[in-house]
């Protein structure tokens, strides 16, 4: 399955660890979860002509971006320079600990699986359920509900600092299982995970009993349900703790993150990433009782699960409504933009999507060989790409502002980085674009403008 892996050094070691962590040229752990992405890619793409052919809405153009966009900055930054918290705490248990209760095993024990396969998906299920009941949890795992829609590109959108909590939650199987074997299981079952966000397969008769299917996913995911099936792959810890919910062909599910306030209101992943860790420090500054950190009281514009909150004081009394709007949603209940196609649509999937994105691979797969200093300045403009795409998406000018100074940012700093011949192509390429993106805001607005007249 896997080479043992029990001589490794524990401690954080160079900067070059810290970014590149488990992969990282002398910590070497195994990660299913990125050698199967382009699996997963080739699954979205099928799952989306599947919907056609079952004439089902599920894919709404610019919130698929969105969703697209929120996944690479997670995937890159928090598999990068935020790697290090998932790797070295579970490595230093398990050197000081661990290691002195179980002794040297090999890494094909069949009772070491077990322990790491069961002892990864319980501590997961406490991890996912404390993502839903504290603020600090719920700022890092919001961001992975705060899509109006659920298809497999919503999978790809994870929080950036979730890491920060989950992480602890996994140390105490560093007491019986060797890394490789966790992280091995680790990822497999993140893999499965994926899986679950679909809306184009139905229940799955005996197996709903034992596993998290789709089904009791989307139940998970909808706001019109409670509080329920945080499970990863065997359901049964939800039917042994009180948090299991059926999925009911009488109540369709529908998808966000408050019945009163739905949408963010923009496609800027960035913001998406901070829009409850804002409110929460906030509140805190606000009040000094750390308490607010770790339970779910609420504060002005702080935005969650409308069902699974709890809407009532001890003392009975209804807690502050936190939307200042209401939002209205269409007939067909889904909170997304289904504008038809316009040059802003094609100038942003270029940008982000056909060259930031072969680039955020490209950066997830060779960073190994690279110094930090590269590495960051490649995360940055590869981040920065998908940020203010995202805000131009929205058709602002703050946003066609902030994706010109990206462009004029890109051409100065090619001069640190790349050779002569390829500085000058960059160059070029920053100038067209930054001419395209003011004729595309300009035709937006316009279009936009003459809408209104009608």
């Amino acid at each position: 399955m896997f080479s043992a892996f029990h001589d490794f050094e524990y401690r954080p070691g160079s900067l070059q660890r810290w970014i590149q962590a488990a992969g990282a040229p002398d910590l070497k752990l195994p990660d299913v979860a990125r050698k199967a992405m382009p699996f997963m890619l080739a699954c979205t793409v099928l799952e989306f002509f599947v919907s056609l052919l079952l004439h089902k809405k599920v894919y709404y153009r610019r919130q698929t971006w969105s969703n697209i966009a929120g996944g690479a900055i997670g995937f890159v930054l928090s598999g990068l320079f935020l790697r290090g918290l998932n790797v070295f705490p579970y490595l230093v248990i398990y050197r000081f600990i661990g290691l002195k209760l179980v002794g040297p095993v090999t890494s094909n024990n069949i009772w070491v699986n077990i322990a790491a396969f069961l002892g990864f998906d319980f501590t997961h299920y406490w991890a996912h359920r404390a993502g839903h009941v504290m603020n600090i949890g719920w700022a890092g795992h919001g961001v992975h509900h705060n899509s109006p829609d659920l298809n497999f590109t919503t999978a790809f959108r994870q929080g950036i600092t979730e890491p920060f909590i989950a992480c602890w939650f996994y140390l105490p199987v560093a007491l019986v299982s060797p890394p490789d074997v966790f992280f091995w299981h680790r990822s497999v079952n993140l893999v499965f995970q994926f899986f679950l966000h679909t809306q184009v397969i139905g229940k799955l008769g005996p197996l709903e009993w034992i596993f998290n299917t789709p089904s009791h996913h989307r139940v998970h995911h909808a706001r019109n349900y409670g509080r329920v099936n945080y499970a990863g792959v065997l359901i049964i810890w939800d039917r042994m703790f009180g948090t299991f919910e059926e999925e009911r062909d009488d109540k369709p599910c529908l998808y966000g993150i408050d019945e009163r306030q739905v949408p963010l209101g923009t496609h800027n992943p960035l913001w998406q990433q901070l829009f409850h860790w804002v409110p929460t420090i906030k509140l805190f500054l606000k009040t000094h009782n750390p308490m607010v950190l770790i339970t779910r009281a609420t504060g002005e514009g702080m935005i969650a699960p409308h069902v699974s909150d709890a809407l009532t004081r001890k003392d009975g009394k209804e807690y502050q409504k936190v939307n200042n709007q209401v939002f209205k949603l269409p007939k067909d209940g889904i909170p997304c933009d289904s504008s038809p196609v316009s040059l802003l649509d094609v100038y942003v999937c270029i940008q982000s999507l056909a060259l930031a994105g072969p680039a955020t691979l490209a950066i997830m797969r060779m960073c190994g060989g690279w110094n930090p200093a590269d590495t960051v300045v490649a995360v940055l403009h590869t981040g920065g790409a998908f940020t203010t795409c995202g805000m131009f998406l929205d058709g602002t000018k703050i946003g066609r502002n902030y994706e010109m100074a990206r462009l004029v940012l890109l051409a100065a700093t090619a001069w640190f980085y790349l050779a002569a011949p390829y500085v000058y192509w960059v160059q070029a390429y920053s100038v067209v674009s930054i001419a395209v993106c003011g004729y595309v805001h300009k035709l937006a607005g316009l279009k936009e403008t003459k809408a209104k007249e009608a």
